[in-house]
């Protein structure tokens, strides 16, 4: 079991005891195994394993759906996996990427519809050297496969033009333009613009020195930037300690966000930093930023971001002498402020995985998930563009101590609005955990539909609505079967 903040087990919720849990309202619940089409999990070969990072879930417009992570053969061979299915839940050929004997893992990727073309992040690992982010772009044919590279990038840190040994690649955003990377160096985060058809750093973020042109940055001398768990992550795997940073894109906005120590200012605290993305202060960063969180002498640490125009969501957790966590959720003003009713907080051995926002025609809601002792849950917020936050309402998943949301995704087009979870919950009568999705329409009903059990540990940790071809609900997760072998699945709902 972890004992440290920066690989908190959180399987270990459980023996907490019987704390205060956060108010749950459970509206109508109803299961329909008929309406699943799930994979079923595959086998990997003792020795070996495999995890899908929470971050790197995709769609093209046909509602195929791209999955990546690693997969471990052992012996220090890791190489970065794509696992693409069709949106009907058929299988296509995975995809591998090790260009050398070094190990690479995929944190992040987005899709860019209008050119077939998938956008991946990762890491490059030289055991007992450096680590390198990169990010690399492959052609797509829908339906049919992944075709060749396109291009690759390597955002060193002299690349970066900061002169720090080790990059960490994050996660990705695409707003049709221009693709949005984030990631981490030994002391701060970073978010680089880059041009898709190149893979080069954008000028249209002019330098700022020490930074070259389509750099922006945060970080300090004594700072790091600490490994932390992925949500959904299998005990043992390298997704339980990785060095996360989130990016968000809106049609003014590119918000960065991640968990920094500063040493001898404080504990671990969130960090957000927004840039002006177009108009006369393009690639600037407005002043109230960065904005942190910093609840005093605790250890906040952020688990997810989400941005509606210039306003930026996070959440995760606020650990209380590197033991026990409390969820919290921060809304930010443009100017970096808290908005009125902000931050919520959970209570005490609670945690928050994900946040996701919705803009209905000016009434923002945004939706954030976790664990709150006794459950997994959803709460949900409502406020006006410019007003205070609204009285939350909150949503069961699950009612074992040990059930968790990992990761939301919010529908759209028929399904507008409407919010999926996905995570771990216990199947009493399969003596096991297993994966389940939730629906939460906009009137508050609840209904979901699990995974067959038998799994020691079993996560859905990444969600996406495909709106193309037949519109879905897809997940991709980790298991784990004993202690042999991991088991990787896949799964897609109507």
């Amino acid at each position: 079991m972890k004992t440290k903040l920066t690989s908190i087990s959180r399987r270990s919720l459980k023996n907490l005891g019987a704390l205060l849990a956060i108010t749950t309202t459970l509206a109508s619940t109803s299961t329909s195994q008929a309406a699943v089409n799930w994979d079923t999990p595959a086998a990997v070969p003792a020795g070996q394993r495999v995890e899908y990072a929470k971050a790197a879930i995709a769609t093209d417009a046909a509602g195929n759906v791209f999955s990546a992570g690693y997969r471990d053969y052992g012996a220090g061979n890791v190489q970065a996996l794509v696992t693409y299915r069709t949106n009907g839940g058929g299988a296509l050929p995975d995809n591998f990427f090790r260009p050398t004997a070094d190990q690479y893992v995929y944190t992040g990727g987005v899709f860019d519809p209008a050119a077939n073309r998938l956008y991946l992040s990762g890491t490059r690992t030289v055991v007992g050297g450096t680590n390198t982010w990169f990010v690399r772009c492959l052609a797509v044919n829908p339906g049919v496969g992944i075709g060749a590279q396109q291009w690759i990038t390597y955002l060193t840190p002299a690349v970066l033009g900061i002169g720090i040994t080790h990059s960490y690649g994050g996660t990705l955003a695409f707003d049709g333009l221009d693709v949005y990377a984030s990631g981490c160096l030994n002391n701060g985060i970073v978010v680089t613009k880059i041009v898709p058809a190149t893979g080069a750093l954008s000028p249209a973020w002019p330098a700022v020195a020490p930074a070259v042109a389509g750099v922006r940055y945060l970080i300090g001398a004594n700072w790091t930037c600490p490994p932390l768990l992925m949500p959904g992550s299998v005990t043992g795997g390298i997704f339980q300690a990785v060095r996360q940073s989130f990016v968000r894109v809106t049609g003014t906005s590119v918000f960065l966000g991640g968990t920094l120590n500063r040493a001898a200012i404080s504990l671990e605290d969130m960090a957000v930093l927004r840039v002006v993305k177009g108009g006369g202060f393009i690639g600037t960063v407005p002043a109230g930023f960065p904005a942190w969180r910093d609840n005093v002498n605790q250890r906040d640490c952020m688990f997810g971001l989400a941005a509606i125009g210039d306003y930026a969501y996070a959440t995760g957790s606020s650990v209380n002498g590197g033991a026990v966590p409390t969820a919290m959720t921060i809304s930010l003003l443009a100017n970096g402020a808290n908005r009125g009713g902000t931050p919520i907080m959970g209570v005490l051995g609670s945690y928050s995985n994900d946040i996701e926002a919705f803009d209905n025609a000016g009434t923002y809601t945004f939706s954030f998930g976790g664990n709150n002792v006794a459950a997994g849950f959803v709460t949900r917020c409502v406020s006006t563009n410019v007003g205070a936050i609204a009285g939350a309402a909150s949503f069961g998943y699950g009612a074992a101590a040990t059930d968790e949301v990992c990761d939301l995704t919010i529908g759209s087009g028929a399904a507008n609005g409407i919010v999926y979870a996905t995570g771990q919950i216990w199947d009493a009568m399969a003596a096991s955990n297993c994966e389940q999705i939730m629906r939460i329409d906009n009137a508050g009903f609840v209904s979901g539909d699990k995974l067959p059990a038998g799994y020691a540990e079993c996560y859905g940790n990444g969600v996406i609505y495909t709106a193309g071809g037949m519109a879905s609900v897809f997940t991709s997760g980790n298991s784990l079967n004993g202690a042999l072998f991991t088991a990787q699945r896949t799964s897609v709902t109507p």
